[in-house]
């Protein structure tokens, strides 16, 4: 017997407006987290950073971009700064 389609606005695979798609790829923190994070040295741009890559796990630095909506040349110079700090660990 077939299962029925049920849509979920929030699943990317079920179709739906490309607005829709973009609204899901996009992170939104609160500025309570990112100004939490100021507490252990990190700026805003950082901190939006940080918490892509925690969610990614190991990515690309496109893929970071894309996430944080920060160009890619402003990431690579905070992934020198957190790698610096101990936060993070680059390889290939």
């Amino acid at each position: 017997m077939p299962r029925e389609s049920v849509e979920d606005p929030d699943n990317i695979l079920t179709g739906g407006s490309s607005c829709e798609i973009v609204r899901y790829m996009r992170m939104h923190y609160s500025p309570e987290l990112l100004t939490g994070l100021s507490a252990y040295g990190l700026d805003k741009k950082e901190a939006k950073v940080y918490l892509a890559a925690l969610e990614l796990g190991p990515t690309s630095v496109l893929e970071l971009a894309r996430r944080t909506q920060l160009p890619r040349t402003t990431i690579y110079p905070i992934l020198e700064r957190l790698k610096t700090q101990g936060v993070f660990r680059i390889g290939k």
